[in-house]
Formats: C-alpha cells, structure tokens, sequence
C-alpha cells in the first residue's frame, strides 16, 4: 500500500457460516471497527464491513459487503486492512505509528549509526524495535520512555539507549 495508507488491522479467518471474518485489530482500540467501513487490502482491492461487533476478547465480527457464505469469506484469510492516514485520529505530541518508525536511522546519544529500524512488534508483552546492526546483524530493544532518548522524524532518527539493545 501506499505511504499514505495505514495497516489498522488483519482479517484472521472466517466466523460462522454467513460470511462473516473475525479481524485483529491494531488499533488502540476496537472501537475503530464501529466507526469506519471503508478499507483497502493490499492488493488495492476495497472492501466494506457491515454490522461490525467487538467480542469480550477485543476481536472484531464483521460482516463483508457482497461475502455471503463461508467459501469467500475464507478468501480474505491474512489480508490486512488498510485506511487513509487522515481516517485516524491526530496523535499526541509523543505518540507515533509504528510505520512512522521504520527505516528510521538508530544512532546513539553521541550520534554514532548502530543501525535501521527493521520492525515494529507489539505480541502483547510491550513494544520492540528490530533493528538491522551496521553489521548485518539483526537486535531487538524495547520500545519504551527508557530506552527511545528522543525521535526525530524530521532528521529520520531515532536515539536510544544503546544499553538496552539485544544483539
């Protein structure tokens, strides 16, 4: 998708035999899913959901417009759902999307280059960074207030804390 599309969350399988999806969201909040229907998948197709509801574990049921049974809605296992950037709400001054992250130049406090943001991963336990050493390795550091000294989207930068990366 394009640099102006955000991924806010993934159909995971199909839900019951009418056609429904059961979608992971990445947002904050399911409650994005109640709100806007228009999404892109990463083929550039368009889809709609219909009469979205957020199950008690915070997945979301939705029905898809023109998916009637069980077969077409398998067709839409693992597509991501994308919307325009705009759809979302503004962040805060310290708030970021982890697409804003990737590709960003790490460096450390003293300026020197330790790598690229890779990744941006969040399996529940917190966020990390993967990142690709200057030396081809891969290392992995928490994302939190810690470990990220400051980011400077502008200068595509990143400063962190050099003791907490995991090589």
């Amino acid at each position: 998708m394009g640099a102006r599309t955000l991924c806010v969350g993934i159909i995971t399988k199909p839900f019951g035999i009418r056609g429904q999806v059961k979608i992971h969201p990445y947002t904050q909040s399911p409650d994005f899913f109640l709100k806007h229907c228009d999404f892109s998948l990463a083929d550039g197709r368009n889809i709609q959901l219909i009469r979205s509801k957020i199950e008690p574990c915070g997945e979301v049921i939705s029905w898809v417009n023109g998916v009637t049974d069980r077969t077409k809605a398998e067709t839409l296992r693992g597509q991501e759902l994308f919307v325009p950037r705009g759809a979302l709400a503004p962040l805060a001054t310290d708030e970021y999307y982890y697409d804003d992250l990737v590709n960003l130049t790490v460096t450390d406090d003293k300026g020197t280059v330790l790598g690229r943001v890779d990744a941006v991963y969040n399996f529940g336990a917190g966020t990390f960074l993967e990142i690709r050493m200057t030396n081809g390795k891969i290392g992995t550091m928490p994302y939190n207030k810690k470990s990220i000294v400051d980011i400077r989207l502008q200068n595509e930068t990143i400063v962190v804390d050099n003791n907490f990366l995991l090589v």
